[in-house]
């Protein structure tokens, strides 16, 4: 796991969190920066239906995720999901700041 998937499992074991409020800060359109997509295509994440929606949605570890979420120490206040520039060039549009 990257330690930006540990931290994104750390934020979430930290308290509950909903669909929405996961999504405004970790969502990212830079395709070098997939946190949210790297845990859910793993399996450490999984999304559950409160019955209101989408944003209203829990968002929660599973089994996998509860493992990793405690390897990253000194969890930083993460509000948004920067761009993390690389060596190669995307034909994709740049990273939103």
């Amino acid at each position: 796991m990257t330690p930006l998937v540990l931290e994104l499992l750390a934020w979430i074991a930290a308290k509950p969190r909903s669909y929405g409020e996961t999504m405004a800060a970790w969502r990212s359109s830079c395709p070098q920066a997939s946190v949210w997509e790297d845990a859910t295509s793993a399996g450490l994440v999984e999304v559950v239906s409160g019955g209101n929606g989408l944003d209203a949605a829990v968002v929660r570890l599973d089994a996998r995720g509860s493992g990793g979420a405690g390897k990253r120490p000194g969890l930083r206040d993460v509000t948004q999901v920067r761009c993390i520039a690389g060596p190669r060039r995307s034909t994709r549009a740049p990273c939103a700041p």
